[in-house]
């Protein structure tokens, strides 16, 4: 049994470290980084570290035939973010790149398989994304910025979390959607150890030497899950040996009467 669970956990590490970088840098605030490729540059040079690639992270809502639905859109680049995240070998049809211009000129997105099947989307069909980032004032108030996007690949992980909320579109169509010019929400960076998160984390931060440079880590970020099942293993140790202990002391009665009889006789 206790096996089973730590195969359970492990199994969600992989998932959880897979989907998600093992650091993330961020910028200050919601402004993003700038010059994202010189910093990318100079973390992957990072001992430890076995690739980085820049990303751009924001909310919006996705709208296909009266259906809305919330979702994070995550720009990425798809061959830089295949050496730092597994996204790549989780989307069909299998893609090189996420395009910037598909069908129509329109660019390409990638929806979760649980949020396409919400808004009954599948590839080929067009969707709106709509983002009040760099939103104008009006007569009737702010105006959310339309754009539309063709639907060119599904995203299945195995999480509900991320195939219920993420879609990913080319880091390029990112920045124009969400105002950004040629910065970046952040750069993902990939270690040779993934446990050494937290403290590699810490000395690249330092090592970069950013003004307003902060960093997260996938440990951090999902605290409350690996605790949860660090709590539920010691649990099951408790319930697994009183249920030995009980066993034991049966078989050692039974044994000792058994000894009794034979003894008298």
């Amino acid at each position: 049994v206790l096996a089973v669970m730590n195969g359970f956990e492990n199994e969600i590490q992989t998932r959880i470290a897979g989907t998600d970088a093992h650091v993330v840098l961020l910028g200050e605030n919601t402004a993003g980084i700038e010059s994202p490729d010189s910093l990318t540059a100079r973390a992957a040079r990072h001992p430890g570290v076995l690739g980085a690639a820049p990303f751009v992270y924001a909310k919006a809502m996705v709208l296909r035939h009266g259906y809305a639905e919330g979702l994070v859109v995550k720009g990425v680049d798809l061959a830089a973010e295949r050496q730092v995240t597994t996204i790549g070998r989780n989307i069909v049809p299998p893609l090189e790149s996420i395009p910037e211009a598909a069908g129509e000129g329109l660019p390409g997105i990638v929806l979760g398989s649980e949020l396409a099947a919400r808004i009954a989307a599948a590839v080929g069909d067009t969707v709106v994304l709509a983002s009040l980032a760099g939103a104008e004032l009006s007569a009737i108030g702010y105006t959310p910025r339309l754009r539309h996007f063709r639907v060119v690949g599904i995203f299945t992980s195995g999480l509900y979390t991320y195939d219920s909320s993420f879609g990913f579109i080319a880091i390029g169509a990112a920045q124009e959607l969400f105002k950004l010019g040629d910065a970046v929400t952040g750069i993902e960076v990939r270690l040779s150890d993934m446990f050494e998160a937290p403290r590699l984390a810490g000395e690249l931060v330092r090592a970069l030497d950013t003004p307003g440079l902060r960093s997260n880590n996938w440990i951090e970020l999902n605290r409350n899950l690996f605790t949860w099942m660090k709590l539920e293993k010691t649990v099951m140790f408790l319930i697994l040996a009183l249920i030995v202990l009980v066993a034991a002391f049966s078989i050692v009665s039974t044994l000792f009467m058994v000894v009794f009889e034979k003894r008298r006789d």
